[in-house]
């Protein structure tokens, strides 16, 4: 192929990347304001555009760079996290917020939007460059279509930057290895830098390169990177986080202290609460919230490139003059041979599946090195770096000491690496339907091998774009149909939501029918701040009145409660197990977000039953065998279990406790000893109704709780005898 066809080839490939990643920006922007809030989000949100007016008037010559100033703009006290994504989220919400007519909401989070598009450009070139086109389309709408990546791709967040910036670093490494320039070496260490100033997930970067310039025997890349990752990294998070200016060392160490002493958040997993999850939650989890065609390629692509790597003798050479092109690109040598676009004349078979003088084919029998620019060695490499990253993406979060909570998202990076496997494994699959196939349609049909591989490619993305379609925008709460979708997940005991991205659904129905100047109450205190955030971006009724809390719960109009078994006291337990929402909104059946009425008994004259916000964060509950009844669950040896349950002197604390002797209408406090209607409480035959309802092992957390009016066996939630409430339930 003469100079100029190379050319012109490499900026086709430049124009399709750009295409590629501003139809990603604007499909974000456009879908920005569909995705609730969530935990996170209103700090970075509110820090964002502080850093946004500070550096304007930085820029503008005002002196902000004092440590009043700084203190003012940049106290990283109460979140702890630095400074870099501040400054991203900052400049992208006020450049591109004023030049695009976008929501409030989407403003705070072009930031994530725009490094996400990047990410689905630059992962559409790095596998296209060497597996072609159509693996490349793959790779990158795959990932894009990951419904709970796609959701993260949204938020102005730190998980989906991360993603984003420690992928890139990672190329810029290979590409340093592969073309020997120090721009490369220079942009992996400023990536490193930025990456650092983002999330602590970048420490795991160096874990990824390193081992695998060692394997790949690129000494000199080898040394130079690490100087690059250590002085140019630390460099860069000190210029783009201002708080570290004064105070540097003491900030620093107060900085990982807080994540080394981080509380530990519960999360429900395979029935149970876990303050710390198993080592194999992060596997599962990724098993369970990827779409099935992605992980199946992903798995093909796996085999493909160890096998592969098996037969690569790697060699300690300098990159040779046609490895000089950029990441992505292959030399001119194998140009022709490597493109697995094209196609021989007559025979239907991409040009890679032959054999050559250069030796550029997988399937050569001679072992490929670098020598000669030898494009499949470095497809090698790549493909081995692909899996390395993976493996290291995942593996911290499998320690016993890991964090594991919040579905995917602390271990979100691994995604672009099992994107760009699939991308492989798509490669290797269409490359056999397409010999199979060929030998017996492939002279009837003109240019069939294309339209074969533009078949393949939708019947994978179709997929991904349907379960996007139907999980959008409860993305989060998205499980793949191997376990049955987000119903099947529920009856595993699996979470069915948790980073309070569902209030935004109720909040649109409390616009639409809460009183004037009602009060509504949120289950948890930290989510009412995103909840306020909404009345402060013209989202919510600026009449309603937010509150949080146990003290004001008796007070509250209305009750929203997230459906987050760890994080629902047993009263909201109680009340979403036996009482009729007036609202709900919900994916596959399964309930995410309740709004009640408060003006139930149990909520206005006992806002305590059953126990104080923290109950049920005991390793096990909901999920043990004796459900409320674990030794120190409430504060009872057998609390709910024991044969005068919540009614023996000391429960709880108090010879009284929950109030007086007849507190609820029970004579005996919930202990009598026809209590329901059951000689023994909680354990009766036909208690509420249902032959073994709340006897069973998995009290509360039963396959069809939440799941149902009628739950635990009750025709009309709250109806009489209902638990711990009375006659009426509902009131007048």
């Amino acid at each position: 192929m003469s100079a100029a066809g190379t050319v012109g080839r490499v900026r086709g490939r430049v124009v399709e990347t750009l295409l590629l990643g501003l139809g990603t920006l604007l499909l974000l922007i456009a879908t920005g304001h569909q995705i609730g809030l969530t935990y996170d989000e209103p700090i970075y949100i509110s820090r964002s555009f502080q850093v946004a007016e500070w550096l304007g008037r930085l820029l503008s010559g005002e002196s902000v760079v004092g440590p009043e100033q700084i203190e003012q703009y940049w106290d990283a006290r109460l979140d702890q996290q630095p400074g870099t994504i501040k400054l991203i989220f900052g400049m992208t919400s006020r450049v591109m917020g004023a030049l695009l007519p976008v929501a409030p909401l989407t403003s705070g989070r072009l930031g994530t939007m725009l490094l996400s598009a990047v990410l689905v450009g630059v992962l559409y070139r790095a596998v296209a460059g060497f597996w072609g086109r159509a693996a490349g389309l793959v790779a990158a709408v795959g990932m894009l279509l990951m419904p709970r990546v796609w959701t993260h791709m949204h938020l102005a967040a730190l998980d989906a930057p991360i993603m984003t910036l420690s992928f890139c670093t990672v190329l810029a490494v290979y590409a340093a290895a592969r073309t020997g320039r120090a721009m490369w070496i220079v942009a992996a260490g400023v990536l490193f830098g930025l990456s650092l100033g983002t999330k602590l997930n970048s420490f795991f970067i160096p874990l990824i390169v390193l081992p695998w310039l060692m394997i790949i025997r690129r000494w000199r890349t080898l040394g130079w990177t690490a100087a690059s990752l250590a002085v140019l990294g630390p460099l860069a998070v000190g210029s783009t986080w201002p708080w570290l200016w004064y105070d540097t060392w003491a900030r620093a160490t107060e900085y990982f202290l807080f994540h080394l002493r981080h509380y530990h958040v519960a999360t429900t997993y395979l029935g149970q609460v876990w303050e710390l999850a198993p080592w194999h939650y992060a596997p599962v989890m990724t098993f369970a919230t990827t779409p099935p065609l992605m992980l199946l390629l992903a798995a093909v692509g796996v085999w493909a490139v160890v096998r592969n790597c098996r037969s690569v003798r790697w060699v300690a050479l300098r990159p040779s003059e046609c490895d000089g092109a950029p990441v992505g690109a292959r030399s001119t040598v194998c140009d022709d041979v490597m493109d697995s676009r094209r196609l021989t004349e007559g025979a239907g078979l991409p040009r890679d599946a032959r054999p050559t003088e250069h030796n550029c084919s997988s399937d050569s029998t001679q072992p490929p090195t670098a020598s000669n620019g030898d494009a499949a060695y470095w497809r090698a490499a790549f493909g081995l770096l692909l899996v390395w990253g993976m493996v290291v993406n995942i593996a911290p979060s499998m320690m016993p000491w890991a964090p594991k909570y919040n579905g995917v998202r602390l271990f979100l990076p691994v995604f672009p690496y099992l994107a760009a496997l699939a991308g492989v494994g798509f490669a290797v699959v269409s490359r056999r339907a397409i010999e199979n196939c060929a030998r017996r349609w492939g002279a009837q049909i003109a240019d069939f091998p294309m339209k074969l591989r533009v078949a393949l490619v939708l019947a994978v993305i179709l997929p991904g774009l349907a379960a996007v379609g139907n999980s959008h925008p409860w993305g989060m709460s998205y499980y793949s149909s191997l376990i049955g979708g987000p119903s099947g997940a529920v009856r595993l005991g699996m979470e069915p939501t948790y980073w309070g991205d569902s209030y935004l659904a109720a909040v649109g129905w409390l616009n639409r029918n809460a009183g004037q100047n009602a009060t509504v109450w949120v289950n948890v205190a930290g989510f009412a701040t995103s909840v306020q955030l909404y009345q402060a971006m013209g989202m919510m009724r600026h009449d309603l009145h937010v509150s949080a809390g146990d003290d004001a719960l008796p007070e509250a109009d209305y009750v929203v409660v997230q459906h987050k078994p760890s994080e629902m006291s047993p009263l909201m337990q109680a009340l979403a197990a036996r009482c009729e929402p007036l609202y709900a909104e919900r994916l596959d059946g399964v309930p995410l977000v309740w709004v009640f009425p408060g003006d139930f008994p149990m909520i206005g004259d006992a806002p305590d039953i059953l126990g104080a916000g923290d109950a049920l964060t005991a390793h096990a509950t909901l999920g043990a065998q004796d459900m409320l009844g674990a030794q120190d669950t409430l504060g009872a040896q057998d609390t709910l279990g024991a044969q005068d349950t919540l009614g023996a002197q000391d429960m709880l604390g108090a010879q009284d406790t929950l109030g007086a002797q007849d507190t609820l209408g029970a004579q005996d406090m919930l202990g009598a000893q026809d209590m329901l209607g059951a000689q023994d409480t909680l354990g009766a035959q036909d208690m509420l109704g249902a032959q073994d309802a709340l006897d069973t092992r998995d009290a509360l957390d039963t396959r069809d709780a939440f799941d149902a009016q009628d739950t635990l066996g009750a025709p009309d939630a709250c109806a009489a005898q209902d638990i711990l409430v009375g006659p009426d339930t509902r009131g007048a």
